[in-house]
């Protein structure tokens, strides 16, 4: 993934962690969800980040994300994010393999 790409496809997610954690059914109401790592509640702030007090872990919900589903790359979680969330993670004027699977788990 390029870096113009993924700077646009993290814009498009940056401020839907609540609506990722609603698909994946890590939400808590209000504005709370789980740690992927200890189990433990914690709070998400401003519909972008949250903190785990026991373990540390935090950061927004790409990296949500990548603790989730133990994914080894941000690429691979920014996409499964926006897999999730419906939004498409090609351009048409150069599709790649990838992209072509991409397109077939949004049909």
């Amino acid at each position: 993934m390029t870096r113009e790409k993924r700077k646009l496809l993290l814009h498009k997610v940056e401020n839907r962690f609540a609506d990722y954690l609603k698909i994946v059914d890590k939400y808590i109401e209000p504005d709370k969800t789980t740690c992927p790592k200890c189990g433990k509640e914690v709070k998400i702030v401003a519909n972008i980040k949250w903190k785990c007090a026991d373990c540390n872990l935090q950061g927004d919900v790409v990296d949500y994300a990548m603790a989730l589903k133990n994914l080894e790359s941000k690429d691979e979680a920014i996409k499964t994010v926006c897999r999730a969330l419906k939004i498409p993670t090609y351009d048409m004027e150069v599709v790649s393999a990838d992209e072509v699977m991409d397109m077939q788990f949004e049909s």
